[in-house]
């Protein structure tokens, strides 16, 4: 839902800015800069929208990893040394993981 939600608000705001273009052309004709700076911040809140559902997609998955081995061992599935050996690699996969989008996270 918050895929949808985002895309929502990413559609608002451009409907808006598209719409505020289009009361100025009314009363004058529209410059290129205008134009041009529309173009630009759909592009641009267009890539920062699809990187934000990509670092949410990717912790999303993480949790549901944890979530995994979580319910394993509360439904008794996962004997204590095979649980030992899956969380071991769960934590590399999370380490991993971790590792690649922490400078998402600064960067945002």
């Amino acid at each position: 839902i918050d895929s949808l939600v985002t895309l929502l608000v990413w559609f608002l705001t451009v409907s808006m800015s598209c719409m505020n273009l289009l009361l100025q052309s009314r009363f004058s004709m529209p410059s290129g800069g205008n134009v041009a700076h529309l173009v630009g911040f759909v592009v641009l809140s267009s890539l920062i929208a699809a990187w934000t559902q990509c670092v949410l997609s990717t912790c999303r998955a993480s949790a549901a990893l944890v979530d995994w081995f979580c319910c394993g061992m509360a439904a008794g599935i996962l004997d204590i040394p095979h649980a030992m050996q899956e969380w071991n690699i769960i934590q590399a996969v999370l380490l991993k993981v971790s590792l690649g989008i922490e400078w998402n996270f600064i960067s945002m």
